[in-house]
């Protein structure tokens, strides 16, 4: 061991015991030692004579290990141990801090979710108010030209032309109240995707061909896990609602077949039909043409990153196709 005092130093040396005898000692500890004293002198010359003499090494022989006393314990506070507790407070700082922004990012994500939800609900709910009263007030308008032009017919004798400005606004009538039944339909077609993607759909095509001589089926292969945002489920809920209006009146198909898959985070929605179309190859039709259904379709397509097709045969029949990324 090696002692200091003042600024002299000396080493004290224990034998014939265990070299473990003093590890118990900390540094820095005041100790008192006993034992005995060993020089060693060095000899300096001045003059061609000895002027002094000076000690080059102090030696402590020690008896045994309690020759060795100790007075004071070092302070627990050593500077190591001080650098090791300030970099555990700033680690767990750091931690706090980190695990705090997370916390209000996560909070933040929750809170945003849960406003964009209550903020669909209460576009949902309006429109689905405005579409029942739309509904009520048109249909009882339509109901009511409706009795005007029967009552008309039995008002008398009619002459030719007046029975066919009649019949002509007999169809008229029909057509505006189909066209305002589609609108109100439209508003409500949101909340029916609550029901998913493939009820809305199915729901939808029903309503178009209902009392129509033609058929159509529906197969649907969706991915039980797949979570479609809304967004896209109106715009492929659209897609679906105008081939199948376009394949009715246009095209007078008997046999409509709609296909919709959902792999590998691809919708694929295709629509079949058996009836005549303008033969355009894979372009499809202008519209100059007046086929705005399919540019409108096409420009759906586009705003949601996904590809549209249009093919028609010669044989007759026309199909359309639409890809669209999840």
């Amino acid at each position: 061991q090696t002692g200091a005092r003042g600024h002299s130093s000396f080493r004290a040396r224990l034998n014939g015991e265990s070299p473990g005898a003093l590890d118990a000692l900390l540094p820095g500890s005041e100790l008192e030692v006993t034992g005995l004293v060993q020089l060693e002198f060095a000899t300096a010359e001045r003059d061609d004579r000895i002027s002094k003499m000076t000690p080059n090494h102090l030696d402590l022989i020690l008896r045994s290990a309690a020759d060795v006393v100790v007075l004071q314990q070092p302070s627990w506070w050593t500077v190591r141990r001080l650098l090791g507790m300030m970099g555990s407070t700033i680690a767990l700082a750091l931690a706090f801090a980190l695990w705090n922004y997370f916390l209000r990012a996560r909070a933040k994500t929750q809170q945003e979710i849960i406003s964009a939800q209550a903020r669909r609900e209460a576009t949902s709910d309006e429109r689905t108010r405005f579409a029942r009263e739309l509904h009520d007030s048109l249909e009882q308008e339509f109901v009511g030209m409706t009795r005007q032009t029967e009552a008309l017919e039995h008002a008398g004798p009619l002459t030719p032309q007046a029975r066919a400005n009649l019949e002509v606004l007999r169809q008229m009538l029909g057509l505006s109240r189909d066209n305002a039944r589609r609108v109100v339909w439209d508003l409500r077609d949101p909340a029916l995707l609550d029901d998913g993607l493939e009820a809305a759909i199915r729901t939808a095509l029903q309503r178009i061909v209902s009392g129509k001589p033609m058929v159509v089926n529906l197969l649907a292969e969706m991915d039980p896990a797949a979570d479609i945002p809304p967004q896209v489920q109106v715009n492929v809920l659209r897609l679906a609602q105008e081939a199948v209006t376009n394949a009715v009146k246009h095209a007078d198909a008997r046999t409509i077949e709609v296909r919709l898959t959902h792999h590998d985070h691809t919708l694929v929605l295709t629509v079949t039909d058996d009836g005549h179309a303008e033969v355009t190859g894979g372009t499809p039709p202008t519209a100059s043409a007046g086929h705005f259904g399919i540019l409108g379709m096409q420009e759906r397509c586009d705003k949601l990153g996904g590809r549209f097709e249009f093919h028609s045969r010669p044989g007759g029949g026309s199909s359309v196709q639409a890809t669209i990324p999840v």
